[in-house]
């Protein structure tokens, strides 16, 4: 039978990392933000609660693991997944098959003491949390949350290597300003450093922000620090791809994006608005798509929100749904 095991320290769930990427590999509907190289670093970044997480192991092995904290808040105290908010996809991790670890898994959250609710967010429809059964003397309820926009891709392309599955519309446009780009003395696409790649995405993205009157995400100094540490680490587990344009020498634009299985994810991105007119996210936009035809990825993602630009590339709605588990009256 599996044990379960409370989880309060940051020590404790970074004890857990060589076991937990196991688990995650062995888990195929697991994004990167289930990892270790996310979490903690997210953990350390924000810290926003008291740690809560649940470890199952069977015969010494991984076999479930929850990363929670309580949060005590103007919405009451819940239980709520680490990664909440920057994270696309949330889950937990269940070895496949077996329904002993999810059961133990859902009865040690549970457990815990302390919490109004417990809130599975933004779960992708093959998530593992939508199949945790319902811990006993709760009821739970289930709504769709956010769109992430995204199509599914095949290896046949046209002549500039995109997947015919993208409008020619958007193919054309492609092509477009990719030739236009060779006006250029240089034009350079290319891998950058994590800690380079960081700090120029943080200034193209605000940049681009500030024009509109608003911050983004990257002007919170604690994205800042969680990124220095998480791209790195994905980058070593070749799950984050961190791409730059530059035009003549200069940076025009840099995206940041994760490959994992046969999938892939638009995540982050900023252009200098000197460079508006050459479409640089245009262009990276379609190396991501020319990168996955050739690699057999069979379905881009463009994550959480319904921006325009993203049905432009042919994307549809996948939504993600919410759990949520509130002790019976």
């Amino acid at each position: 039978m599996p044990t379960t095991t409370s989880i309060d320290t940051i020590e404790a769930l970074e004890a857990l990392a060589p076991q937990w990427w196991s688990l995650w590999e062995a888990t195929a509907q697991a994004t990167p933000f289930q990892t270790p190289a996310w979490l903690i670093p997210w953990w350390r970044a924000f810290a926003p609660g008291r740690l809560a997480s649940i470890a199952v192991h069977r015969d010494g092995q991984l076999a479930g693991l929850a990363p929670f904290y309580i949060e005590n808040g103007p919405l009451g105290r819940r239980l709520l997944p680490i990664g909440i908010g920057i994270s696309d996809y949330l889950d937990v991790l269940v070895r496949p098959g077996d329904q002993d670890a999810a059961a133990a898994l859902a009865n040690g959250l549970a457990a815990q003491a302390g919490w109004d609710s417990i809130e599975l967010e933004q779960l992708h429809p093959e998530a593992a949390a939508l199949a945790l059964p319902c811990p006993g003397g709760c009821v739970e309820h289930i709504d769709p949350q956010e769109a992430c926009p995204g199509l599914d891709i095949g290896a046949e392309v046209d002549e500039s290597g995109l997947p015919f599955e993208l409008s020619g519309k958007r193919r054309q446009s492609y092509r477009r300003k990719r030739r236009a780009a060779e006006s250029y003395p240089s034009v350079e696409i290319a891998a950058a450093p994590p800690s380079d790649f960081i700090e120029e995405l943080a200034t193209l993205h605000q940049a681009r922000w500030r024009q509109k009157g608003e911050d983004g995400v990257m002007a919170d100094p604690r994205v800042i620090a969680f990124q220095h540490e998480a791209a790195p680490a994905l980058s070593r587990h070749g799950l984050a791809q961190l791409t730059t344009l530059r035009l003549g020498g200069r940076l025009a634009g840099a995206l940041y994006w994760f490959t994992w299985r046969d999938r892939a994810a638009t995540y982050l991105s900023g252009f200098d608005p000197a460079f508006e007119e050459e479409s640089p996210l245009t262009i990276l936009y379609g190396e991501v798509f020319r990168h996955s035809a050739a690699a057999g990825i069979c379905n881009v993602s463009f994550l959480r929100g319904r921006e325009p630009y993203k049905y432009l590339w042919s994307a549809t709605d996948c939504w993600n749904q919410h759990r949520s588990f509130r002790r019976a009256a």
